[in-house]
């Protein structure tokens, strides 16, 4: 994951190691996280749908390709986990919080078609 922004890559690490607390550390504290048709924001929260949806159904992540598009990071990946279809291919639509990607201020998580 060397072409992947510091943000994206702690991301993915911290969801793979189940630490829903340091998966929380890559957002800003008013992101906001779209999933599955619900909204989320903040890391109040964040926290339990990574608890819940993530952690849960103990799902690991393998970044399969990485794309810029109007500003965000575009990273497909395969997930595997105890969550009904598993495996599938998700769709990350990263927005930085700043020009350096030091955080994640929004993501919008999709199936890949």
């Amino acid at each position: 994951m060397n072409d992947y922004p510091q943000a994206v890559t702690s991301f993915f690490e911290a969801l793979n190691a189940q630490d829903t607390n340091r998966a929380l550390t890559v957002f800003t504290a008013d992101a906001v996280v779209t999933d599955d048709g619900q909204t989320l924001q903040g890391h109040d929260e964040i926290g339990p749908w990574i608890d819940k949806d993530i952690v849960g159904v103990q799902v690991t992540l393998t970044p399969t390709s990485i794309t810029r598009e109007a500003g965000q990071t575009v990273v497909e990946a395969r997930g595997d986990g105890s969550f009904p279809g598993s495996p599938l291919t998700f769709v990350f639509r990263f927005q930085p919080s700043d020009a350096d990607f030091r955080l994640i201020a929004g993501l919008n998580i999709s199936l890949a078609a």
